[in-house]
């Protein structure tokens, strides 16, 4: 009983696991209630706008959150935070522009009373990096629950104002729509409070930490694309009934990457704090315990994943078992690389991490467009999968790290285990 009380009166890195899972379960219990209210085409709609939304937030970002938990791994740095929020009130000059060519491009062919609020959506995009420079601080600083409230506070609200509209019986793509940006600027003001740093005060050189986000940056929108871009292409691709069965797929199929975001902002503190000749050890360790945790987290997805979607949907959203299963080998791939990747990050090889991801993220996306005509969701699930593969067998690379590490074994999943209820 002490430890299970220790465990919710300390921060340790298991709330990042269950923070994310949390937010996961407020999507399925969310994306029933649009899916049965709006159908596969509505879902297909808010899925592919959400999408963008969260794809323009992570190029506008410029890699600047990944910079922000480098610094702050070993010392709070108020100067750099100060420097981040800054930049990103910059970002809405391009952000407006961003919006313009959405507008005008991808989203074009949607109903005129939906393009003003995607442009609303695209615009306020830079609140959403005010609030992800914050989160990364408090990943980089062990602040674990003050990290999983700001994680839950978008979805949370989201869950609370859809219940309530599924049980008026006012549910419209609309009001999805917007929730996004007012979900926004709740966990702005909510990370403000959490990371408390005065206006006025010493600042970064701007240029220096912008110039050092970019080289994360590239990877940051290479693992945006693999996860969101996807899902806007395919909306004019094979249609939104696909769309939307592809959406709830992904959605469901990226519980188990929430364990490797788990696992690698420990890895990422270990290696901060280890010396030159730890290093390798602490480097292959880590891989096989990422792997050993994803091996059991995908397995309880294939088997728990395909009924719950049933009992959740309902049979509309049968078409969405396949993509599910197939994108199960990919949240394997993909959250075993996130691990990798952390580890590159407190190495500050963020340019070998950017190759890795744009090259699953260019693998995807070409895959994509010769396999989800064909094979519609499934070959959409086909191709995301394969990405999330290459970008794994780069991040191996790059660490000089071979595939014998990727074999599970119970002490490793012990490790696991022992990592997430661990104090920070």
């Amino acid at each position: 009983m002490k430890r299970v009380a220790g465990f919710f009166t300390s921060d340790r890195p298991g709330y990042v696991v269950l923070a994310n899972m949390a937010a996961q379960v407020t999507s399925l219990l969310t994306a029933p209630l649009i899916g049965r209210s709006l159908g596969p085409d509505g879902r297909g709609i808010t899925s592919a706008v959400i999408a963008a939304f969260g794809l323009a937030s992570v190029i506008l970002a410029l890699g600047i959150p990944q910079e922000l938990r480098r610094r702050n791994a070993a010392a709070f740095d108020a100067d750099s935070i100060r420097s981040s929020r800054d930049l990103a009130c910059l970002a809405f000059v391009p952000a407006i522009a961003f919006a313009l060519l959405l507008s005008g491009t991808v989203f074009s062919g949607l109903p005129g009373r939906l393009k003003p609020l995607v442009f609303l959506c695209v615009t306020v995009v830079p609140l959403t990096v005010i609030w992800a420079n914050d989160a990364a601080v408090l990943l980089a600083q062990g602040r674990y629950r003050a990290w999983a409230v700001l994680r839950l506070a978008q979805p949370l609200l989201a869950v609370l104002v859809l219940a309530l509209a599924w049980s008026a019986g006012i549910m419209s793509v609309e009001l999805v729509i917007i929730l996004s940006p007012v979900g926004t600027a709740l966990t702005v003001v909510l990370g403000l409070c959490f990371v408390r740093v005065p206006f006025s005060g010493g600042r970064a050189g701007r240029w220096a930490l912008a110039k050092k986000g970019l080289t994360f940056s590239g990877g940051a929108i290479a693992d945006a694309a693999n996860n969101r871009l996807d899902q806007v292409l395919l909306l004019p691709l094979i249609g939104a009934s696909a769309t939307g069965y592809y959406s709830v797929a992904a959605a469901v199929s990226v519980v188990p990457i929430a364990l490797g975001q788990a696992v690698g902002a420990q890895e990422l503190r270990n290696l901060a704090r280890c010396s030159e000749p730890e290093r390798s050890a602490v480097i292959g360790a880590a891989i096989r315990d990422g792997s050993s945790g994803s091996v059991a987290a995908c397995f309880v997805l294939g088997v728990v994943g395909p009924p719950a979607v049933l009992l959740l949907f309902g049979s509309t959203f049968e078409g969405t078992i396949v993509p599910l299963l197939v994108m199960t080998f990919g949240a394997y791939a993909g959250s075993v690389a996130y691990v990798g990747s952390m580890l590159l990050i407190g190495q500050g090889k963020g340019l070998a991490m950017t190759i890795g991801q744009v090259a699953s993220a260019a693998t995807g996306v070409a895959l994509l467009f010769v396999l989800a005509p064909a094979l519609g969701a499934i070959g959409a699930a086909v191709a995301a999968s394969i990405g999330f593969v290459v970008q794994l067998a780069a991040v191996l690379v790059a660490l000089r790290v071979g595939p014998r590490h990727l074999l599970p074994t119970f002490t490793s999943l012990g490790r696991v285990v022992a990592t997430l209820t661990r104090r920070a």
